[in-house]
């Protein structure tokens, strides 16, 4: 009589193959092919032969031909019943994972919309809150940004813009304004990891905009404080220059004494 001790295979349950499905996204580990491309699998890493387990740490999604090493070779049956039987297994199998798809997609779906309305209720200053197009912005910042980009952004937004009456209402054109830079400042702050000078370069600019109507070109203004500029003392250059080119002809000489002269054209637009 055998003594037979290694350990028995335990079946997968359809929830903790979706679970590994979902984490791999449905993609082959090994070979990188999709369902319904293929048919996946759960494959052991440790194998249960060895002692490994189902838990989901061990279980790593693969499609047939990876998990039975076959490659691109065709499977060999003795019978045409044998095929039949082998084919309608195949088709249940893609049948379920195209089930699981949806499902997982709908999860996404749903997870997506969860985030919108968190985010949106960001914007609720006032009583004002974004319009359904408002909402689709959003949902367009937040395929660039994260949410918490969105949401960081959006507070810095209306500190600025945001413009309160007398009685303590916010007008609604300065909401619309804050709303509307929102992406923007969000893009400058995510600048700002690698350039901590970024957002002041946007306040220069936006002082020589205000007292000239002409709007500088901020690879300039950061070409003058990668060459060594102060960047408050350009913020007092641009405080008291009345014409676009008081400014850029003091900037112009600091470059040029510092050898690296702009070479990028007129530097305002």
């Amino acid at each position: 009589m055998s003594d037979d001790r290694r350990p028995k295979r335990k079946n997968l349950g359809v929830k903790l193959r979706f679970e590994v499905f979902k984490r791999d996204k449905f993609t082959c580990q090994y070979c990188g092919e999709t369902a319904p491309t293929v048919v996946l699998q759960c494959d052991h890493i440790h194998p249960v032969a060895d002692g490994g387990t189902n838990d989901i740490l061990n279980l790593v999604t693969c499609c047939v031909d990876c998990n039975a090493g076959k490659g691109a070779r065709l499977l060999s049956d003795d019978t045409e019943m044998a095929k039949q039987v082998a084919q309608m297994a195949e088709l249940e199998e893609r049948r379920q994972q195209l089930e699981m798809m949806m499902q997982w997609r709908e999860e996404l779906r749903t997870l997506d919309d969860e985030i919108l309305d968190t985010v949106c209720r960001v914007f609720s200053v006032g009583g004002f809150k974004p319009s359904p197009s408002g909402r689709e912005d959003v949902r367009k910042w937040l395929k660039k940004y994260s949410a918490e980009e969105i949401s960081r952004a959006a507070d810095s937004s209306f500190e600025t813009y945001a413009k309160w009456l007398p009685n303590g209402k916010l007008t609604q054109d300065s909401w619309c304004e804050a709303f509307r830079r929102t992406p923007g400042v969000a893009r400058v702050q995510r600048e700002e990891v690698d350039r901590p000078y970024y957002r002041k370069l946007f306040y220069i600019r936006g002082i020589v905009r205000n007292k000239t109507d002409c709007l500088l070109d901020i690879s300039y203004l950061e070409a003058a404080v990668l060459a060594g500029a102060d960047i408050e003392r350009m913020v007092q250059l641009a405080r008291r220059s009345d014409y676009v080119t008081h400014f850029t002809r003091a900037v112009d000489a600091f470059l040029e004494d510092e050898g690296c002269p702009w070479m990028g054209g007129r530097p305002w637009l």
